[in-house]
């Protein structure tokens, strides 16, 4: 008890009862025991002691009861000690720090245990060092239980030698245990000459929990060991799945497969014997595989491969797999190299299903995604090597397209031709299943119904009646300001997981509100302000942290251009402004992102009252207006003796134009007086755009304008039919293009050779050179489609110059079947022109431009 520098070493202790040789606080630090003996150690037969060798003590377990060396801190060391007889344990680590470390790799060895329950026990709640820990030269045998470990990890056995035990349980959340340069004998010669047993007492040489945590290397490994005389029905190792913890937290596949090298099975000649699942659950779609890597663990005659569970989840995409005559639940893949993979979307959702198609065979497989535990949103899969198309679905069986997917592959298999992340192809987009196709794309909104916002600054809100257009708005005050020349806020979070999905350095946000001043020292009469100077705005405070926290992608407050619209002061006035995200944000989840509005200017204190409402933060796709400028009163001109007084020219008119006529078209109403109607125009100053198919984009520069910015196309997977492509959204689609109408189409595009120093890269005019299409569809109000589909533009045929930017110039014919008025989608896809093996040819392009063909 709390003694510590202290040898216990050549002592017997004979018919004890309760723990013999112990630890009892888990304090005691650097004693040693060495060469001891216990012979019949026995249970307490007296409650109340407080201890775990209380044969009723509560929250033991089995484990109840007493240990020959009652183990509380591996600080110690323990080296050629005996048991002889034990009614629990013989070696029993119950540890007080389930993490705390081994004194050293030398100081549990040669240690024996025969003739008890438990030989080794870790159970109930096991041991993971955080330094890897080493058992060396122990001895188990007749025991009931050779050894029993749940919840241990990080622990080396080696030359370890195990004989005639009933049964060694490998169970439930181990985190890796390995066996090296080992013995485990089914029946021993002692056993089969000196007490004439022809069977071994052994059930299961190894009895493992497959369903264990799904992260990391958890199951056990076998190096250099030998399985010895596991006959009549002795197995060797089984795998079963503890249904403890799998209806609660899903736990009902394997995580990474036990590892097995240079094992051998001698005087084991059935079969049956030999490492297999446990048959009789009925969990159809668990994983369940193990590698024979040399050819081993199965049937005569068959090479490496993998042993399976064999259901229809992990025969989805192998070929060849037989049926084990001595297992009707598992099956031998030969030749098959199986890896785990985890795939999680993000998005709206809501994700219920996953289908990969292999694209070289078509086969297909549709999986679940979890919906409990650690893998809860994520789809568990053991598969081969292919190229695999994913469509993720709802519960109705619809697509959805995710903003990313993520792809975390686990242990390498011995096996070389293993599924890798790049294996994947997904149609993404930044803002995937989070909006409609049609209509604003709002990040985030609020009319103060609910709530008065929150605050920054010595700021303090209540609800106002009435407001701009519901019946509630939120007024903003500050009795103090202390905040330098920071203005006090109301202040709004707009971060939630649409806003990691969508909004990225370079994304441009439209921010809405309306507000009005109040003069609290004048029975709240309207305030007057200037706009663009001291009308209120706003300002966002913003942060990204990277990942490991080591450093910051962006952290700061970033001012909204201030509006010169006009201010009426008797009213709610529209305050809108464009904000793009400073392109240093280039992470995808935001510390902070919250956007404050300010009166404008720092008022004194308790005199200006600001009320808001109806705020909205849109990503913008080119469709933001800007508010009228507002052009102050001005003196008027001066005049000089010899010339003619000067007139102030009118912002709206001129006194030689003919009054404008009332447009006729709501498309007129975008571009009057014969303005080009201009659908699409991308620089790609602000944004590197969507895209399709797999591909990924980034912003580069110089443009090909020699200055700016461009965008920058790859794509790693092997392409499909349809190419990957850069995705445009045309604007004014519902307002401007009909069935039949003619489009000017324009882009410049070069290509570069990834793995050539990104030389340039020549192609065909007309046949392979980049190129693009249409993705179109309209929708009959009363069901049905007016057309929908994926509609080519004609191959450019001018010449291509590799070295420089070419200018790919055509019109294409809207279909004339597009007889409806409201775009579901059009959407511009520019591609490669061909299918170029992924991660060889990257796709530059700039000055996108369509317009409406008018004679």
């Amino acid at each position: 008890h709390n003694t510590n520098y202290v040898t216990i070493d050549n002592n017997v202790a004979y018919n004890t009862k309760g723990h013999c040789y112990a630890t009892e606080t888990g304090s005691e630090h650097d004693n040693v025991f060495t060469n001891n003996l216990a012979v019949a150690s026995h249970i307490l037969e007296v409650t109340g002691n407080g201890q775990s060798d209380d044969p009723v003590k509560e929250g033991t377990g089995l484990a109840a009861g007493n240990a020959a060396f009652w183990i509380r801190n591996m600080m110690n060391t323990f080296v050629g000690n005996r048991v002889a007889g034990c009614d629990n344990s013989g070696f029993w680590l119950e540890m007080k720090d389930k993490k705390g470390n081994q004194l050293n790799d030398d100081s549990f060895a040669d240690n024996v245990a025969h003739g008890c329950h438990f030989g080794l026990l870790t159970y109930k709640f096991g041991w993971t060092p955080s330094e890897p820990a080493h058992f060396k030269n122990m001895k188990v045998y007749k025991n009931r239980d050779g050894f029993k470990m749940h919840f241990t990890g990080n622990l080396k056995l080696t030359n370890f030698v195990a004989a005639d035990n009933t049964i060694y349980r490998y169970g439930f959340e181990n985190k890796g245990v390995d066996f090296e340069d080992s013995l485990f004998i089914g029946l021993s010669d002692d056993m089969r000459y000196r007490l004439h047993q022809n069977c071994p007492n052994t059930r299961e040489g190894i009895l493992a929990s497959f369903n264990t945590l799904l992260d990391g290397r958890k199951q056990i490994h076998f190096k250099n060991v030998e399985f010895r005389n596991f006959e009549c029905t002795a197995k060797t190792i089984t795998w079963y799945m503890d249904d403890r913890f799998s209806h609660k937290l899903n736990w009902n596949s394997m995580g990474d497969p036990a590892k097995m090298t240079n094992i051998t099975f001698s005087g084991t000649t059935l079969k049956p014997n030999y490492p297999a699942l446990k048959c009789g659950a009925s969990h159809e779609s668990q994983n369940w595989f193990m590698e024979d890597a040399e050819g081993t663990l199965g049937p005569d005659g068959k090479g490496p491969g993998f042993i399976i569970k064999d259901n229809a989840q992990m025969r989805a995409f192998l070929n060849g797999c037989e049926e084990l005559p001595y297992s009707s639940c598992s099956a031998m893949c030969e030749g098959a190299c199986l890896r785990l993979v985890h795939i999680k979307p993000v998005g709206a959702g809501p994700f219920h299903s996953l289908t990969l198609t292999d694209q070289a065979t078509q086969t297909s497989f549709e999986y679940l995604l979890d919906s409990l535990g650690q893998t809860a949103g994520k789809v568990v899969l053991v598969l081969p090597r292919a190229t695999y198309l994913g469509d993720f679905k709802d519960d109705n069986g619809n697509s959805i397209v995710a903003s990313s997917v993520e792809i975390e592959t686990f242990t390498e298999p011995v096996c070389e031709n293993y599924v890798e992340a790049t294996d994947f192809v997904f149609e993404t987009a930044e803002c995937g299943g989070w909006f409609p196709e049609e209509g604003d794309k709002v990040i985030f909104s609020t009319g103060f119904e609910t709530s008065s916002g929150g605050t920054w600054g010595g700021m303090s809100t209540t609800a106002y009646s009435v407001g701009a257009t519901g019946e509630k708005a939120s007024a903003m005050t500050y009795s103090s300001h202390t905040t330098g020349s920071k203005l006090p806020a109301l202040r709004l979070n707009t971060m939630s997981t649409k806003t990691n999905s969508c909004v990225r350095g370079g994304t441009q946000l439209a921010v809405y509100f309306k507000a009005k001043l109040l003069d609290m020292t004048d029975n709240d009469s309207p305030v007057d302000c200037t706009p663009g100077i001291d009308c209120p705005t706003g300002r966002f405070r913003a942060r990204q942290d990277m990942p490991d926290g080591s450093a910051l992608y962006c952290n700061g407050w970033y001012n909204l251009p201030r509006s010169p619209s006009s201010w009426d002061k008797d009213e709610f006035n529209q305050v809108s402004s464009l904000f793009t995200v400073p392109a240093s944000c280039t992470g995808t989840k935001w510390t902070w992102l919250y956007l404050d509005i300010t009166m404008g200017k720092a008022y004194p204190a308790d005199t200006v009252k600001m009320i808001v409402d109806d705020v909205r933060i849109v990503l913008d796709e080119g469709q933001y207006t800007s508010p009228p400028t507002y052009v102050p009163p001005t003196a008027s001109p001066t005049t000089r003796p010899t010339e003619m007084p000067t007139p102030v020219p009118n912002p709206t008119t001129r006194a030689t134009a003919m009054p404008t006529p009332a447009p006729t078209t709501r498309c007129e109403l975008y571009f009057p007086n014969g303005e080009e109607k201009i659908l699409l125009n991308e620089g790609f100053e602000s944004s590197r755009r969507k895209t399709w198919g797999g591909a990924s984009t980034v912003q580069v520069s110089p443009g090909a304008s020699g200055d700016g910015h461009a965008t920058a196309m790859t794509y790693t997977g092997k392409p499909r039919n349809r190419l990957p492509a850069i995705r445009l959204v045309v604007n004014k689609r519902n307002e401007c293009v009909r069935g039949g109408m003619e489009l000017n189409v324009s882009f410049k595009a070069k290509m570069l050779n990834m793995v050539d120093a990104e030389s340039p890269v020549e192609c065909t005019p007309g046949v392979n050179c980049p190129t693009a299409r249409f993705r179109a569809r309209q929708n009959r109000p009363g069901g049905g489609v007016y057309c929908n589909g994926w509609y080519d533009i004609p191959k450019p045929t001018t010449e291509w110059d590799a070295a420089e930017w070419n200018t790919i110039s055509t019109v294409w014919t809207v279909p004339a079947r597009c007889q409806g008025t409201s775009w579901q989608w059009l959407l511009f896809d520019i591609t490669q022109g061909s299918k170029y093996p992924g991660s060889t040819v990257k796709l530059l392009v700039d000055d996108v431009k369509i317009s409406v063909k008018e004679d």
